[in-house]
């Protein structure tokens, strides 16, 4: 979601393009075409920019890690019902050939399966 603000200040003289004919000064101008006011101080405006771009960030960050966390979740229960499938395969004694080409699993990984504690499958 984009944060949508850009800095704009009114016009110049007799409140010209100003909301309400106010002096002029500073308006955030957000989603929906809401105006916030804002200081006509350089030092409160480069606060507000920096608050701004903090938010975005997180939420950015945010964003990130909850894909990046459901991938790698998904992953790992891939694997997991992958070593589920192989040892019950060990324990219908099936050659490992067999087992790795069912389960994507590597030799070793099943050979690793029947060693941790999986000795009665074999």
């Amino acid at each position: 979601m984009s944060s949508g603000y850009a800095l704009r200040m009114c016009g110049q003289g007799e409140g010209r393009g100003c909301p309400g004919g106010a002096a002029p000064a500073f308006f955030a101008v957000g989603e929906g075409g809401a105006a916030v006011k804002i200081s006509v101080d350089e030092r409160e405006r480069a606060v507000f920019r920096r608050r701004r771009m903090f938010q975005t960030d997180l939420q950015s960050n945010l964003a990130t890690a909850e894909d990046s966390g459901g991938r790698r979740g998904e992953r790992k229960g891939k694997a997991m019902r992958s070593m589920e499938i192989a040892r019950n395969l060990l324990g219908m004694n099936l050659p490992l050939e067999q087992i790795a080409s069912a389960t994507g699993l590597t030799r070793e990984e099943i050979e690793g399966l029947r060693t941790d504690g999986c000795a009665q499958y074999g």
